[in-house]
């Protein structure tokens, strides 16, 4: 690594009060400078190895939260090893070709995969600090998995949205337009709130159809888009639709759903302006979709803006 490599990474490995982040970075210059400090802290009965990547790999999670949770898997690892001899592993790769991921996380290729390995005595007892690191990652669209094996150890795989300008132009809104998004699962509506808004899209968000007809109430503008689950506690998605659209005959509406589209048809019928999304989707999946719903209405909509 040059000594601009080193500093590069130091500005970006900075605190979160300050500017850099991944995104300026090459994630493997990070990681060299936060392998440093954590194999200064280790007793030298602990080895820390790290493994790099042939590739600059950079993501859209700030280098920060990424510091923040290896501090945390790093130091679990040397918990996990104790007094005895042990070895941390640290490794970074980009994602294969066909490599799953998870159904709770909404990536899709291309990612980023870190991993945090030891070879303590594994231990399946949950960690105090882990239901808030995972909250941290999936808040931003990563994911993080434990596996434990007894008697071998413990690894810790952390998945990362890759950053990728190409894609992200081609996914990024054409036109502005306010969503209603209506999901009672925080795992689904808060990842997919987050790309929405990346891509360019305001997004209001409510757990049920009561709220969502309030909210729309008492708006200044219309909406342009409704976003629904199909079941939701007490009024579903269909008679939501029905009752905002006594307001809004054309409004577009996109429901989701873990049920197929075929169990879903009678219900559907003789609704225009819909389609429908299955659970999980790709963030690509619903963007392309969404555009395709909006762009006539908005394109009209936005002819006359200056």
């Amino acid at each position: 690594m040059t000594p601009h490599d080193h500093k590069s990474a130091r500005q970006a490995a900075a605190p979160a009060g300050g500017k850099a982040t991944v995104a300026s970075t090459d994630l493997n210059a990070l990681m060299a400078v936060w392998t440093a400090s954590w194999r200064a802290d280790l007793p030298d009965s602990i080895e820390l190895v790290e493994a790099g990547s042939p590739q600059p790999l950079r993501s859209t999670i700030p280098a920060p939260t990424i510091r923040l949770v290896l501090d945390h898997l790093v130091q679990h690892a040397r918990q996990s090893i104790g007094d005895q001899p042990g070895r941390i592993i640290l490794q970074i790769r980009s994602s294969e070709p066909g490599e799953d991921t998870p159904l709770a996380c909404y990536l899709e290729h291309p990612f980023l995969v870190l991993s945090v390995g030891d070879n303590g005595p594994a231990s399946a007892d949950p960690w105090p600090d882990l239901a808030t690191l995972r909250a941290m990652l999936s808040a931003r669209g990563g994911y993080l998995e434990v596996n434990h094996h007894a008697g071998q150890g413990t690894v810790c795989r952390i998945l990362l949205p890759a950053m990728n300008p190409e894609r992200a132009s081609r996914l990024r809104a054409p036109y502005p337009a306010h969503i209603l998004m209506v999901e009672d699962e925080w795992a689904i509506a808060t990842p997919t709130k987050l790309f929405l808004e990346r891509a360019g899209y305001r997004v209001s968000t409510t757990s049920d159809a009561e709220q969502a007809i309030a909210l729309v109430r008492d708006l200044p503008q219309p909406i342009d888009l409704l976003l629904t689950d199909i079941v939701l506690p007490g009024m579903n998605g269909h008679h939501l639709l029905r009752t905002l659209r006594a307001g809004h005959p054309e409004l577009p509406c996109l429901f989701m759903s873990g049920y197929t589209a075929d169990s879903l048809n009678d219900l559907q019928q003789g609704m225009h302006r819909t389609h429908f999304i299955g659970k999980p989707f790709s963030s690509e999946q619903l963007l392309t979709t969404i555009h395709s719903m909006l762009e006539p209405s908005c394109a009209a909509g936005n002819a006359g803006s200056p």
